[in-house]
Formats: structure tokens, sequence, C-alpha cells
């Protein structure tokens, strides 16, 4: 588990996870300089480490396209252009009427990594519209010369970018290694939600224990939290349609709500309750209750705080209206903590209900 380290049983390590809700902005500024810190700090933890990128490549280069999208929006703004509510790089780049705003090698950055109109490719296995997944096993990306090319671009006070990393050997055949992702080694929602998780971790120990600053990485930590919890649910259901007929048929793939998919996993209309749970083991019984309990008043609390599944990534909701984030004292730690207690739950379920004759392989 990846918070199997911390002990979140002291109050000192509670308190490091207090946010000023003051702090929180509904800007495209603050949005950027959330997420390039948070960018910052995975780098410089990433370079400390051999071979410890790769693990979280799906959640990193997320990241940096989101990025780059909030990027593109806070400089919309800034130059007083309209722009429509989409994810399309492209289209966003397309919005400045005077493309020499645009630094030199910038659109060609911003490009390399429109591989979809929004991002999926990042955050999910399969593409919706072809079924198939979106990189082959040999797929790789390069990040080292993406992160190269960036530190050469020059900011303007017409067009305002962020530090993302800090300078490197770009040439060192190590780095340059460890910053090689191999897009097909991730296969399946298990292994995208496990690169994710891996991400939460680097943050999460930064927070606890290298001084970084909560105040700037809760956005992303609370975004890649909401999209493991998605991923979970939507594997555990995408595995139980294998071993049984009383799994909805909707299309799960298409489904962001927590809300939505807990209910079909275990909700009103969950197949958790739709088998025959007093055929268990009466300590388990107690067990999937106690983590069903836990785990809904985590998905609740997140359900309500991102009821779209887009406040933790934009400052405007879809109709161009700002949004706040109101978070009272302690809970972003009880957020992290129910995460680690309920994680059992939402990765084991199914084995459980096998091993209880419940389910068949």
């Amino acid at each position: 588990m990846l918070l199997r380290k911390f002990d979140f049983s002291d109050s000192e390590s509670r308190d490091k996870f207090i946010f000023d809700k003051e702090i929180h902005l509904a800007t495209w500024e603050h949005y950027c300089d959330c997420y390039s810190y948070t960018l910052e700090k995975i780098f410089n933890k990433g370079l400390q480490r051999n071979y410890a990128l790769n693990c979280r490549a799906r959640a990193i280069l997320f990241l940096i396209r989101h990025y780059y999208e909030i990027c593109l929006k806070k400089n919309l703004a800034l130059n007083g252009y309209i722009f429509t509510n989409t994810h399309d790089l492209k289209e966003l780049l397309d919005c400045f009427q005077d493309q020499s705003l645009i630094p030199v090698g910038f659109k060609d950055l911003v490009t390399k990594l429109n591989y979809d109109l929004d991002g999926a490719c990042f955050r999910y296995y399969l593409d919706n519209k072809t079924g198939k997944p979106f990189f082959d096993y040999k797929d790789r990306i390069e990040l080292s010369e993406i992160i190269k090319k960036y530190s050469g671009i020059v900011s303007s006070d017409k067009f305002k970018i962020d530090k993302i990393c800090e300078p490197f050997d770009y040439d060192n055949r190590i780095k340059k290694w460890n910053f090689t992702f191999h897009m097909g080694e991730c296969r399946g929602l298990g292994h995208i939600r496990t690169q994710y998780d891996n991400v939460i971790e680097f943050l999460v120990e930064g927070v606890l224990f290298e001084s970084y600053d909560v105040n700037k990485v809760y956005l992303p930590l609370l975004f890649l939290v909401r999209h493991s919890l998605e991923l979970a649910l939507k594997h555990n259901l995408s595995k139980a349609r294998k071993l049984t007929n009383i799994v909805s048929d909707k299309r799960i793939e298409k489904i962001h709500s927590l809300e939505q998919l807990y209910n079909l996993f275990g909700g009103s209309n969950g197949y958790i309750n739709k088998v025959d749970i007093e055929k268990m083991d009466l300590k388990t019984q107690e067990q999937l209750n106690d983590y069903k309990r836990q785990y809904e008043e985590l998905n609740t609390t997140i359900h309500q705080l991102d009821t779209n599944s887009m406040f933790f990534r934009f400052p405007v909701d879809s109709k161009g209206k700002n949004h706040s984030i109101y978070m009272k004292g302690h809970r972003l730690f009880e957020i992290l903590k129910l995460y680690y207690l309920t994680d059992p739950f939402i990765t084991f379920t199914n084995d459980v209900l096998i091993e209880e004759g419940l389910l068949t392989e």
C-alpha cells in the first residue's frame, strides 16, 4: 500500500496537512502556480532516485499536459482573448489571434503532448472511440527532451510560464533514461491507478518529511486522489463483469462521477449488495461493513468537494463561473487517512468475494 510507511496517528503529521483556505484563489494564476510547483517537486525527487519516474509516467504526463492547458488559458485571459470550454491544446493555441505572443518553441511542445482532445490517454487505458489501448507496447516518450526545450523558453509580460523542473544535465545518459517513459508497460486501469498512487506517495512523503508547501500541492494532490478512486472503482467493476452477470451493463468508461461509480460497486445498485453476504464468514462480514462505512465517507467527501471532476483542475466550472473549495481544518488529512484505511476494500473486494465463493472465476 502506498501509504504504509506513514503514521497518521500523531498530531504533528496531521497538522502538516492543514492548508490555509484563504490561500485558495479561483484564478488561473493560482492553479498554474500549484501545478507547476508540484511538478517541480516531483521531478526534483525523481532525479534523486534511480528510475523513479517511469513507474509514475501516466500521472506525471497528465500533470504536465494539464499545466500546459491551464497555462494557455491563463495567458489567453491575460491578453483578453475569449476561449471556449475546451481541453484540446491545439484549439487553445489557435485562440491566440496574435500568434506572435506565443513564445518560440512553446507551441511545438504543447502539440507533442496533445495525443488526444482532453488528456484521456494519460488517465485511462482504452480509447473510447476505438476500444483499443491509447499506446502500443513499444511506444516511448522522451521527457528529458521536452523538459530541455521547455527550460529554454523565455517568458514575457504578454505570455507568462512557470518553472516546472530544476536544470539538470540533459545529455547525461542515466538522466535521459530516467526520463524515458515506456508507455506500453502500463497494461490496464490497475497499472495506471498504481502510477497515480506512486505520485501521491511522492507528495505525501514530501509534505511530511521535506517541507513541501501544502498550500501549493493540495490541488494536484486532491486531483490525484480523486482520479485514483475513479480508476479503482472502474477496475473493480470491469473485473467483476468477467465474474458475474449481476454487474450493471452501463458504460462505466464514460462515467466520471464517483457517486455513480460507487453506486454500481457498493451502493444500492452495487453488485456487492446483490451477492449473498450472509454466506460470508462473520468476521469478514464485519470487516466488509466497516470498510464500506469508511469508504462511503471518503467517497462522499471527495464527491461533494468536486462534483463534476473538474474543481481540483480548474478555477471555473463548465459555464465559466468561479468556484471555491472549502475544507475545514484537518479535512485534507482525514481524506488521506481514509484513503489509506480503505485501500484494501477497493483493491481486494473481488478477491475476497471469490475466496468466499460468492463470485466465481
